[in-house]
């Protein structure tokens, strides 16, 4: 038991000693596209007839510099391009061309906090706020389209996870979490085949800061990022 004791005091020192070393840190989620996949898993096995239609743009880098040994400033902004693709169940094939796509920016900032003072290492509590704005476009088949809603997107992120920094700089974190999304107004899209009024299916054009799929109160986050530490 004293040896493990003393094994302990010596480690803790050398991690706080490298983790001096590294002061700022940018990373992505190489998974972040699954998210659309949950999303249609969902939307299909519950007898949605709209899915979301590849290719989906994803540009996600995240920036981590450290204030001090026990807070990181973290700044994340986010883009996605999704495209809604129109498919009838019930055969009517005049209305399968139809598309809707979204752009989306957030930006995603807050604070990471160390409490055993590992600069970017180690592990972390994590709170952020979301800010961002989007838009939603229908296209026919015609080539015609039409802008026929801009939205705000307003929400938080609490997190704790933990980040391994390796001796080249190679950069690996994991975390989970939760987040909720505000969108301000919220966006419908078309769903009955022939009925002109907006149908009941909220339009997502994709939450990547948390799996939304199965209309909780809140989206639970899951965090794996890779990138590199200087």
């Amino acid at each position: 038991m004293k040896k493990i004791f003393l094994i302990l005091l010596l480690t803790i020192p050398t991690i706080n000693i490298n983790a001096a070393e590294e002061r700022f840190s940018f990373q992505t989620k190489p998974f972040l596209y699954f998210i659309p996949v949950f999303q249609n898993f969902v939307l299909m096995t519950g007898g949605a007839d709209n899915v979301w239609e590849p290719p989906i743009i994803i540009l996600d880098i995240e920036f981590q510099y450290s204030l001090n040994n026990k807070i990181n400033l973290f700044i994340n902004p986010a883009f996605a391009q999704g495209f809604w693709k129109y498919q009838p169940i019930n055969g009517d094939v005049n209305k399968a061309m139809d598309y809707y796509s979204s752009n989306c920016l957030d930006l995603v900032t807050g604070l990471l906090y160390r409490p055993f003072g590992t600069g970017l290492r180690g592990m972390y509590l994590g709170a952020f706020t979301v800010i961002g704005w989007g838009y939603v476009t229908h296209a026919w088949p015609t080539n015609d389209t039409e802008k026929i809603a801009d939205f705000l997107n307003l929400g938080f992120i609490t997190e704790i996870g933990y980040e391994w920094i390796f001796n080249n700089g190679f950069t690996i974190t994991i975390g989970t979490g939760i987040s909720k999304l505000y969108q301000i107004p919220k966006v419908s899209i078309i769903t009955t085949v022939n009925s002109p009024e907006i149908g009941n299916y909220m339009y997502h054009y994709g939450n990547i800061h948390g799996l939304h799929f199965l209309n909780l109160p809140i989206d639970p986050r899951i965090k794996f990022s890779i990138g590199y530490s200087f």
